[in-house]
């Protein structure tokens, strides 16, 4: 497996402390959205690199025993101008990328910064403090700025920077070298948690169907021209042959999905009106193989805290991939530990593990509890047994907006 780029690490580290039965999240914002390529030649490469990825996010959480004593980030979001700072949390703007001089006199004392030194001010607050970098690209160096205006020397990357805040788990006194109340959170966080109890899970039946039957049904729905299409494709052009006898020799052609070249089964899809078609894709479409399937027919209760519930199909992953054993993302294409702590298509992932989705949200108790009868392989079934109810704490919501109620 690869390991997670920064920004993974800190969407990963955001989603762990969500998770967690003994954390109240606070505030959390969505990144700020439109292209920044026009920072490309201020940022240094690790630093355009997150952004490209997570442009700002805010997060603050307290533990439940200690409601009052939050910990947490801002991580400003960067405008496509190439200039402007937003807080994303807010949408306002805050001080832009400028010449030190031009900063309000709380921020330098006299001396510190070179008056002529273009400064960022990314991640903090502008009433407080928090960390600038000063320069451009890779000759850039970061400080800590305090309200009384002294500077404070801070790790030499910005990599450096992100992975401190991360291995502190955004305590609030994170950007110090040390501190007793970061080394307060630390150990809490490194207690093992249980998870807080986001869903139930309650499985109502599970029937297994045969690959063959599937096909069949799957291949009929398509129009006389397209099935003729995909017979063609896979080397099936019987002369003269029914559609029903159409339909049989497609089925049997794809129980034996190692006998299909790459260039057939690319074909194959094209006919279905895939415009991008994989071989991937052919298999999962038609279920290629005799590999049993299962039919699923499950609800998911939401437990309501302060994470909304975002009743979406990539919840229903998340929440089902999330059970103890589970084998359901077992291809993911990204890191599957992502999967938990990300919106896939941000990553530019589109993954589907259902042959069959339906749903249903029942008028009375909407949006918080979401029914559906999925149609799957088997072996991503794994764990789920009819008649059996199981708890998730996958998170409701993922990369979306939270604040303080």
């Amino acid at each position: 497996m690869r390991d997670l780029t920064l920004a993974e690490k800190l969407l990963a580290r955001v989603g762990e402390i969500s998770r967690r039965s003994d954390v109240i999240v606070h505030q959390q914002s969505r990144s700020w959205s439109g292209p920044i390529g026009k920072w490309k030649d201020a940022l240094p490469a690790d630093m355009f690199e997150l952004y490209s990825r997570v442009n700002g996010l805010v997060f603050r959480y307290s533990f439940k025993d200690e409601p009052a004593a939050h910990n947490g980030f801002a991580l400003l979001s960067l405008d496509s101008d190439g200039k402007k700072v937003i807080d994303a949390l807010r949408s306002r703007l805050v001080i832009p990328r400028q010449a030190a001089k031009r900063y309000p006199a709380h921020f330098f004392q006299e001396g510190a910064v070179d008056p002529a030194t273009d400064v960022l001010f990314f991640l903090g607050s502008d009433d407080a403090w928090g960390v600038l970098m000063l320069g451009d690209a890779q000759n850039a160096r970061f400080v800590r700025w305090d309200n009384d205006g002294f500077t404070h020397a801070m790790p030499a990357t910005f990599t450096q920077v992100i992975a401190r805040l991360i291995d502190n788990g955004f305590a609030h006194t994170w950007a110090y070298d040390e501190h007793p109340d970061t080394d307060a959170v630390r150990a809490r966080l490194a207690k093992p948690d249980p998870g807080r109890r986001s869903f139930d899970v309650v499985v109502h039946s599970r029937d297994e169907i045969g690959a063959s039957d599937f096909r069949q049904q799957f291949i009929s729905s398509f129009d006389d021209a397209a099935v003729a299409k995909i017979a063609k494709a896979l080397g099936k052009p019987a002369k003269d042959a029914s559609r029903e006898a159409l339909v049989s020799l497609i089925d049997e052609a794809c129980a034996k999905p190692d006998a299909i070249s790459d260039k057939s089964a690319l074909a194959a899809m094209k006919a279905t009106g895939h415009r991008k078609p994989t071989r991937a894709l052919f298999v999962e479409r038609f279920a290629a193989g005799t590999a049993p399937l299962v039919e699923i027919d499950l609800t998911i209760r939401y437990h309501k805290s302060e994470i909304p519930f975002a009743p979406d199909r990539d919840t229903l992953v998340r929440v089902l991939d999330s059970l103890e054993g589970s084998r359901l993302a077992e291809d993911y294409p990204g890191a599957r530990s992502m999967l938990q702590y990300e919106y896939p298509p941000k990553s530019r992932i589109h993954y589907w593990p259902f042959l069959k989705y339906e749903s249903k949200t029942p008028p009375s108790k909407a949006p918080k509890e979401q029914h559906y009868k999925l149609l799957m392989l088997a072996w991503r079934a794994t764990g789920l047994e009819a008649g059996k109810t199981y708890s998730s704490s996958a998170l409701a919501a993922v990369e979306d907006e939270i604040k303080s109620r």
